[in-house]
């Protein structure tokens, strides 16, 4: 956007007094050595994740101070040469406002003087539409569902559910260790048949719903939710996935990595599973 049409964005909604609404909560993040803020919509288990300088903003929109005020103030608390612009605070605005956070919402007038940050995130997603590799289709809300999994979920994830895993992988890794030339050997002996190939491309979306599913059941275990779940469509090929972000809510970060692992953790007992059971037929 050209420099002046933002001089004159800024000027529709420089003198709003937004605020949050009061089911949304800003939690404090550590990662890596940085800090940051995620703002929660209780409503809907939405997260949105902040770095320290929008935090300066946020943590304003009380709706006593106008959104010149906040940025004039959050640059005298900054008191340095990085300091935030009427853009940076317009940026936010607009990420508030599709997110649904603002309390009574936006006048008409400014709506329309954010519509040029919409426009752009629509052009953004039509940008990854155009790769097959990152379409993405919402489905359901399986919150409900995985509710039910709660207890099984924090005894999967618990000492004993890692016990179990690490006897059923090792044993596995051993077997497939002392029987190396015999696996080589059915290897090289298998061709890839027509139904083997239909067999593969069937029951990969299988597997890869265990792998969600263990992401899923992962932010359970922990009190966390999980209220979108879809198809996502890689190389052509349907394949499931959970959107695990409330995650980002945990504050150990153990817990997070458990989150981000649990996917691959699933894959990995299903092929122990798997190399067991052609042992033992």
């Amino acid at each position: 956007m050209k420099s002046h049409d933002n001089a004159s964005l800024w000027k529709h909604v420089s003198e709003l007094r937004p605020r949050l609404r009061k089911d949304v909560e800003i939690l404090v993040q550590d990662y890596r050595g940085e800090r940051w803020y995620l703002l929660h919509d209780k409503s809907c288990g939405r997260y949105l994740r902040f770095n320290a300088s929008a935090y300066i903003v946020l943590g304003r929109l009380n709706g006593d101070l106008t959104l010149q005020e906040i940025l004039e103030q959050a640059n005298v608390e900054r008191n340095g040469p990085d300091q935030l612009s009427a853009d940076d605070v317009l940026q936010i605005l607009a990420q508030l406002h599709n997110a649904e956070v603002l309390r009574d919402g936006l006048p008409l007038s400014a709506q329309d003087a954010l519509g040029r940050y919409q426009l752009h995130q629509r052009f953004h997603r039509k940008r990854t539409l155009s790769n097959p590799l990152a379409i993405r289709i919402p489905i359901f809300d399986p919150d409900r569902l995985l509710n039910r999994l709660t207890r099984p979920s924090r005894w999967l994830f618990s000492s004993t559910g890692a016990v179990l895993w690490l006897v059923v992988v090792a044993s596995a890794l051993l077997l497939l260790v002392a029987n190396f030339p015999s696996v080589v050997e059915a290897i090289d002996a298998k061709t890839l048949s027509a139904s083997e190939v239909l067999a593969f491309w069937l029951l990969y979306p299988v597997i890869k719903a265990f792998h969600e599913l263990g992401h899923g059941m992962a932010v359970k275990a922990w009190g966390g939710e999980v209220h979108e779940t879809g198809i996502n469509l890689l190389v052509f090929m349907p394949v499931p996935y959970v959107d695990a972000s409330a995650a980002w809510g945990f504050r150990d970060k153990r817990r997070r990595a458990i989150v981000g692992a649990a996917g691959i953790l699933v894959e990995l007992f299903l092929a122990a599973v798997g190399i067991l059971v052609f042992f033992m037929v």
